[in-house]
């Protein structure tokens, strides 16, 4: 299982398609949101620098559905592991959005 492709990234709502697990892949809709926090400050001898991160993601409304957009339930392992993986995939496009 693996992640192909984030079909929409805005306003804190991603949609997330998927290949295996399924013939023909899934996708997963999901509101989240998330706390910033300073993980590092770099001194430099003209200027700091603070690197932020994306922490504490939490999902709201997190949904995944098949290729005939049917809402499906898949057991627990499987979703536990289906929500890392959208959790380290938005911590790191957030990463890079918020220090850039």
């Amino acid at each position: 299982m693996e992640i192909i492709d984030i079909q929409t990234f805005e306003e804190n709502y991603i949609e997330v398609l998927f290949d295996g697990l399924f013939q023909e892949g899934f996708y997963v809709k999901t509101e989240f949101d998330y706390d910033i926090e300073v993980v590092q400050e770099e001194e430099l001898a003209v200027a700091c620098k603070e690197i932020k991160a994306a922490r504490n993601i939490t999902f709201f409304d997190f949904k995944i559905f098949n290729a005939a957009n049917e809402e499906i339930t898949i057991n627990k392992r499987e979703t536990k592991k289906i929500m890392l993986m959208v959790e380290f995939k938005i911590i790191d496009l957030l990463d890079e959005e918020i220090n850039n």
